[in-house]
């Protein structure tokens, strides 16, 4: 029987979201535009807004170190991006904030995201 967590693993892998160095994501929308350890945070937050994760998971997913990744989450709860909402054994978990703060991050990922998709699609009807 498989663990929740090798369950997403292979269910991210058969969709195509997991890459070679274990993140969810390849290059995420604000990763893009702002090359740091805490857009690629954010970009994980952001494309998974409806779970919580542990600092473990969310630096996994991200493709931070541990200690990145806790120091991001420390950052990002201060400023009300993200927010604790439960303690699971002696992980504590945290989810994309329901503030206008985490509310415009996820506008500007999803306007880069958009202009991304558009370059993208721009570029291939040009090749053809």
């Amino acid at each position: 029987m498989q663990t929740t967590q090798e369950t997403i693993s292979t269910n991210s892998n058969k969709v195509g979201l997991a890459s070679e160095n274990g993140q969810s994501l390849g290059n995420g929308p604000l990763y893009s535009m702002f090359p740091c350890s805490t857009s690629k945070v954010l970009d994980f937050m952001i494309t998974f807004h409806r779970y919580d994760y542990s600092v473990s998971d969310i630096a996994k997913n991200s493709g931070v170190t541990f200690k990145t990744g806790l120091n991001e989450v420390r950052k990002l709860e201060k400023e009300g991006i993200i927010t604790f909402t439960r303690k699971v054994g002696k992980a504590t978990m945290f989810q994309l904030a329901k503030t206008p703060e985490a509310d415009a991050m996820r506008m500007l990922a999803l306007k880069i995201a958009n202009r991304r998709i558009d370059e993208e699609i721009k570029k291939q009807s040009i090749e053809n």
